[in-house]
């Protein structure tokens, strides 16, 4: 089932999502865990949105 919540972030939020995320994956790859879903709620962070212009 998927999650119907949407959460829209301002730029600036976004980048601090995504700087704090970097940081997690950090500390659980020195703990020895893999980061696999931590990886993929990075780059849905980093990806644009399709209806971006830029």
């Amino acid at each position: 089932m998927r999650n119907p919540y949407i959460i829209e972030l301002t730029p600036a939020q976004c980048k601090l999502a995504t700087h704090a995320m970097l940081q997690f994956r950090n500390k659980v790859i020195a703990q020895g865990i893999d980061p696999v879903d931590i990886d993929e709620l990075i780059v849905k962070l980093t990806r644009k949105p399709h209806w971006w212009k830029r």
